[in-house]
């Protein structure tokens, strides 16, 4: 298996979908030049900050909560 991580930005003018619509149409396109290398090929993109924390923001929401309410408290 291969992995390969890629960063890119959009045009101004361009949306999320459209994005990954023009991916997958090149993710197509090798498959079907290259198809005993690219069969089981595929892309998935996701937003930056979504691949950088998405699996560990919702859980950190309650020690910054803790730790807020613990710095309000000794404040007063």
């Amino acid at each position: 298996m291969h992995f390969v991580s890629v960063i890119g930005r959009f045009k101004p003018s361009a949306t999320f979908e459209q994005a990954r619509s023009d991916l997958d149409s090149v993710a197509v396109a090798a498959q079907k030049k290259y198809p005993e290398t690219n069969e089981q090929r595929g892309t998935t993109m996701v937003p930056l900050q979504e691949a950088m924390v998405g699996g560990v923001r919702k859980p950190m929401y309650f020690p910054g909560a803790a730790v807020g309410l613990l710095t309000a408290i000794r404040v007063e």
